[in-house]
């Protein structure tokens, strides 16, 4: 790709950041209660392999149907769950099912009894480990379901850190466009994740913000880009 497109890109991503800063600013001052952390929680374990959109459609749909009440802990819960799931959400004036309900299912109950079910808290976990990178490596083993992207994506929701990066397909393609790895992997573990989010936070420092904060910048230009039709 020429190197004028290539800096049209970086200089959009550019413009973008302080806004996106100001905003994620105030969300890092935002205390957010145990309901609202398991909501984000559940949220991301939903959205692995779909769009964010659909995840967040069907997180609301668990909520108004009284799934994501920590409080009630029964061994029906992951059958209940698994039929919420098998009903069609609305996302962009479409009515559309959701892929894995079963799998979430297992998944979203397994990681409700391994913290509530233990006496645990997601606030309690979170202040028990103040490095970030630390505290996404424990929620990842916590939480099934929950990759490195997620827990990222996770703990930038929640006011926890602007220093792990998100990195999707979009950020991967961003990377390669930038010649800052060879190609985009159709999958990525955990040593690869970790060695792509010290590239990319080496190399987003010239913006001025944290990794946190560009990446979702190169997310917005990226997806903006793909919709239409520049990549």
């Amino acid at each position: 790709m020429n190197s004028i497109y290539t800096k049209q890109i970086d200089s959009t991503i550019s413009i973008l950041c302080p806004e996106i800063w100001s905003k994620m600013h105030l969300v890092l001052e935002t205390e957010h209660s145990e309901d609202k952390l398991w909501e984000e929680l559940v949220c991301c374990v939903l959205s692995s392999q779909v769009k964010f959109e659909l995840s967040q459609a069907v997180t609301q749909n668990l909520k108004r149907n009284g799934f994501l009440d920590i409080e009630v802990l029964d061994c029906s819960f992951e059958n209940r769950l698994g039929e919420c799931l098998k009903s069609p959400v609305i996302v962009d004036g479409r009515s559309i099912k959701y892929r894995f309900p079963n799998v979430k299912a297992k998944q979203i109950a397994a990681a409700r009894e391994n913290i509530y079910g233990c006496g645990l808290s997601l606030r309690e976990i979170q202040e028990k480990y103040s490095d970030p990178s630390e505290l996404r490596t424990v929620l990842v083993d916590l939480v099934p379901g929950l990759g490195m992207k997620q827990a990222s994506m996770y703990l930038r929701n929640v006011s926890n850190s602007l220093e792990l990066a998100v990195i999707d397909s979009h950020v991967l393609k961003y990377m390669s466009i930038m010649s800052l790895i060879k190609k985009v992997p159709s999958s990525i573990s955990k040593v690869r994740y970790l060695a792509k989010e010290n590239i990319l936070t080496k190399y987003t420092k010239k913006f001025g913000y944290p990794v946190g904060c560009v990446d979702y910048a190169i997310w917005i230009v990226m997806r903006v880009a793909q919709k239409g039709g520049y990549l």
